[in-house]
C-alpha cells in the first residue's frame, strides 16, 4: 500500500512487539508508527518501538482507540516523550473504563492541544469506589 500511495500510511495499532513494528517499517514502508501501550508491551516496549521508529526516521503517533483510562494516560505520557512524535490520537468513543474510573477526567483537547497530566506515575488517579463496580 505504501509503495502505491502518495498518502503517508500509519499502522501498528494491533502489533504487540518491536519485532512486528520492525517488519511494518522495513517491509511495509509505513510512515507513521502507532504503538498502543496496552497491546504493544507497555511503556518499556513502546519506548523501544519509538527508538526503532526514530532510527528509521519515521513519525510516531501512539494509538488509543477505545482504550481504557490507563492506556490513554500512558499514551499521553509517551507522546510527550517520544522522538519524532507527530500527532496524538484522541478517539471519542464511549467506554466506561475510560470515562468512569478516574477521580478527575482525562484532559480534553482544546484548541488542537492537550495537556499532559503532571501527577506522579501516569498522571491520573483511579477512584477505587467507581472502579469496583466493574469487578466481579
Amino acid at each position: 500500500v505504501s509503495a502505491a500511495s502518495s498518502v503517508p500510511i500509519a499502522a501498528g495499532e494491533s502489533e504487540f512487539t518491536r519485532f512486528g513494528f520492525r517488519d511494518l517499517i522495513i517491509r511495509g514502508g509505513i510512515a507513521v508508527v502507532q504503538p498502543d501501550p496496552a497491546r504493544a508491551g507497555g511503556i518499556s516496549e513502546c519506548r523501544k518501538i519509538a527508538a526503532l521508529a526514530a532510527s528509521h526516521n519515521r513519525k510516531i503517533s501512539p494509538h488509543t482507540g477505545a482504550s481504557g483510562a490507563l492506556c490513554v494516560a500512558a499514551a499521553l505520557q509517551l507522546a510527550a516523550a517520544f522522538p519524532h512524535f507527530t500527532m496524538y490520537e484522541d478517539m471519542i468513543i464511549e467506554n466506561p473504563l475510560r470515562d468512569n474510573i478516574l477521580r478527575e477526567s482525562l484532559p480534553a483537547i482544546e484548541g488542537g492541544k492537550i495537556a499532559v497530566p503532571d501527577e506522579p506515575g501516569l498522571g491520573v488517579n483511579i477512584d477505587e469506589e467507581k472502579f469496583e463496580q466493574y469487578i466481579e
